[in-house]
């Protein structure tokens, strides 16, 4: 159900948000409108399931020019952040690449404020990192499709085969994923602290030692 409508101000822009069961969400029309972006593309995007993005079909009053009720589809806040995220200045006219570029740079800091400014400063600080990790994954496809597969639960094995890159590339790629906070030791479920590359380092020593025990019993 639709619990409620408020509007955001926004250098002069309305952003609606509409609240279901206690979440906001944000309509994406009007965001595509002001962006001088196609919305029959991006409404594409926003229901293509490989972005599992979390998206609802809301009616909203007034959301049109006549007054009428409208089926609008509106997307999660932080998925809102990561859609936002594709949206390139350079694929847009130029009169509008100033405003693409106001919207990725400013307008999660002034929704998070609205959402968050009155809570802890560590749920502050928790709330900006998911909307840093979805911006990286948005402008990184790659990393998404890798974190995609590690937190499915499939094997690294696995997911340095399906990745089509060598091991030099692969590595490389984890340790920037591991770099940036990408990779969680416990969505990953590697054991203690470790994390994934950790694990692997003690792993390929654990390896080597016994390769050379081996080697020792043959000789």
């Amino acid at each position: 159900m639709t619990d409620q409508t408020e509007v955001i101000k926004f250098h002069g822009d309305n952003i609606t948000v509409i609240y279901q069961d206690g979440e906001p969400y944000i309509a994406a029309k009007p965001i595509c409108e002001r962006l001088g972006v196609d919305w029959s593309r991006q409404r594409k995007k926003i229901n293509d399931p490989k972005h599992d993005w979390t998206v609802a079909q809301m009616y909203l009053v007034g959301a049109s020019k006549d007054g009428k009720l409208r089926e609008m589809t509106c997307i999660a806040l932080f998925d809102f952040f990561l859609w936002l995220a594709t949206i390139h200045p350079g694929k847009v006219a130029e009169e509008y690449r100033e405003k693409v570029i106001l919207y990725r740079r400013e307008c999660k800091k002034v929704l998070f404020q609205h959402f968050f400014g009155q809570k802890s400063e560590q749920a502050r600080l928790e709330a900006a990192l998911a909307a840093s990790h979805a911006h990286l994954l948005a402008q990184f496809p790659r990393w998404g499709k890798l974190v995609g597969l590690l937190t499915s639960g499939a094997t690294e094995f696995l997911v340095y085969k399906r990745s089509n890159m060598t091991h030099q590339q692969f590595d490389a790629e984890m340790r920037e994923l591991d770099r940036c906070g990408l990779l969680d030791p416990a969505t990953f479920n590697v054991g203690g602290d470790e994390t994934i590359l950790q694990e692997r380092e003690r792993l390929r020593i654990e390896l080597m030692v016994a390769n050379s025990k081996l080697t020792q019993l043959e000789g």
